[in-house]
C-alpha cells in the first residue's frame, strides 16, 4: 500500500506483567509505522473496555492503532482512504 509493507497476524511484544503472554497478535502490523490495524467483527462490542486498555497500552509503547470495524468493509475505498491517512 503506497511502498508501505503489511505483516498480517503479527505478534508484537509489549509487557509480561500487563498480559499473561505479554504479546499481543495484530490483525495486521506496519513496522515501518508502529501501525497496528485491527479488522473487528461483533465480539468487538463485548470487549470494547479490553479493547481500550489494549489500544491505550500499545500506544504508550509507541503503536498507533487503527480500529475498522467489518461492517466498514463493505466500503473497501473509504477504508483504504483511512489506513492512508494513518499512514501519513
Amino acid at each position: 500500500m503506497k511502498g508501505f509493507k503489511f505483516l498480517r497476524q503479527h505478534p508484537i511484544v509489549h509487557d509480561r506483567n500487563i498480559s499473561p503472554n505479554g504479546f499481543i497478535v495484530a490483525d495486521f502490523y506496519c513496522a515501518e509505522k508502529k501501525l497496528i490495524i485491527e479488522v473487528d467483527g461483533k465480539i468487538h462490542r463485548e470487549q470494547f473496555q479490553e479493547d481500550i486498555i489494549r489500544d491505550m497500552t500499545m500506544l504508550n509503547k509507541g503503536y498507533q492503532t487503527l480500529r475498522i470495524r467489518n461492517e466498514e468493509l463493505v466500503d473497501i475505498n473509504k477504508v483504504i482512504e483511512m489506513i492512508l491517512l494513518k499512514l501519513k
